[in-house]
């Protein structure tokens, strides 16, 4: 569980994203395990987030939206689909209830997709390329919501960015992240 840097969802920002492309192996997603921690740079000790955590999963496009882009010369690097095959909604309460309790120090989460059409195996495609996104919503302005990145080990992977307008790819970074399929 070693990471070299936390990225940042901060307070009142519900546009920005921070992102995990990879390459499918099977044809289904049972859940992603993320290392997330959180902080309070008001009031440390308070550490009750406010605000929705939504974790999504997007294939990624294959063609360009405007005839005027760049044509990326690797699929990992085009933009993840406006549209999510799956998301989830969670609040600080569904994380108690769960019981997760976010600190300080980053630990593995489980999002757990195996409710949806993703587990079924109809609309992952092996071979092809998904990116995993977190970003808040609601009233989120209380707490920073952190995801551990560590260097690129993994193959067919890459740290993305959304700004709220444009998707940033960083090839020499991770997230730290799980995929689980069920597959034998």
């Amino acid at each position: 569980t070693g990471y070299k840097e936390l990225r940042s969802l901060v307070e009142n920002d519900v546009s920005s994203q921070i992102g995990q492309k990879f390459l499918a192996t099977t044809n289904n997603i049972e859940k992603i395990t993320l290392l997330m921690s959180v902080i309070n740079n008001i009031t440390p000790s308070d550490l009750a987030w406010t605000g929705n955590i939504i974790v999504s999963i997007y294939q990624l496009q294959s063609v360009v939206n405007c005839p005027t882009d760049l044509v990326p010369s690797l699929a990992i690097d085009f933009d993840p689909s406006n549209v999510p095959l799956a998301q989830l909604s969670m609040t600080y309460n569904d994380f108690l209830n769960m019981g997760i309790i976010l600190n300080t120090v980053p630990q593995p989460v489980d999002f757990v997709f195996s409710n949806t059409q993703l587990a079924a195996g109809s609309l992952i495609v092996p071979t092809n390329f998904y990116a995993v996104t977190v970003k808040r919503a609601g009233s989120a302005n209380k707490c920073q919501i952190q995801l551990a990145v560590g260097g690129n080990d993994t193959p067919n992977s890459q740290l993305t960015l959304f700004n709220g307008s444009i998707w940033i790819d960083i090839p020499e970074s991770d997230l730290w992240f799980q995929v689980w399929t069920d597959a034998a």
